[in-house]
This record gives C-alpha cells, structure tokens and sequence, in this order.
C-alpha cells in the first residue's frame, strides 16, 4: 500500500509542477512579457522591410532583349486570339441574322 502511495506521487508530481509553472506565467505583466517574448512592433516592421530589401537584390532583372522577347510573343497571341474571336462573333452573327431573317 505504501509503495502505490509513493508511485502515485512519483507519476503525479511532473504534473504538480506543469500546474505550478503555468500559474506562475500567468501573473506577469506586459512589461514582463516584453523582455521575455518578441520585440516591439515598429522593430518587427523594420525587419520585415530589411529583408524584403535583401530579397530585391538578390532579383535578376531581365535583358532588354528577353524583355522585348516576351513582349512581341504577348502582342502576337493576343491578336491571334483577337482574331479567332472576331471570326466567332462574325459567323454567331451571321447565323443569326439567318434564323431572325434580318440579313
């Protein structure tokens, strides 16, 4: 019966002191919590733009030939499907004005 006593203790006494810890972190402050935990808002800003800044240059900017490249390979698509658009629109019309007899 005595040895139960001091196993009981044994498996309750990690879970004594989770629960005293946890009572002792509720009574700090906000001071306290500032010297522990993270910095102040505008150092998180100043971070956050630092290594967004790092990050920039680290950016490989195209060649004006590759720009120019990409952008003829834009104008020719778009007008290719401008065209088959157009020609889509032309013949709905056309049909239409065949069923409605407005030809």
């Amino acid at each position: 019966m005595a040895k139960n006593k001091l196993n009981e203790l044994e498996v309750n006494a990690p879970l004594n002191e989770s629960l005293a810890n946890s009572s002792d972190n509720s009574t700090k402050t906000k001071k306290d919590n500032k010297k522990d935990g993270k910095p102040g808002f505008f150092k998180r800003i100043g971070k956050v733009f630092k290594e967004m800044f790092s990050e920039l240059k680290k950016v490989t900017w195209p060649t004006w030939k590759v720009a120019a490249a990409s952008l003829l390979t834009v104008i020719v698509v778009v007008v290719v499907f401008l065209v088959v658009i157009m020609g889509f629109d032309s013949l709905a019309s056309w049909l239409l004005g065949l069923l409605t007899g407005t030809n």
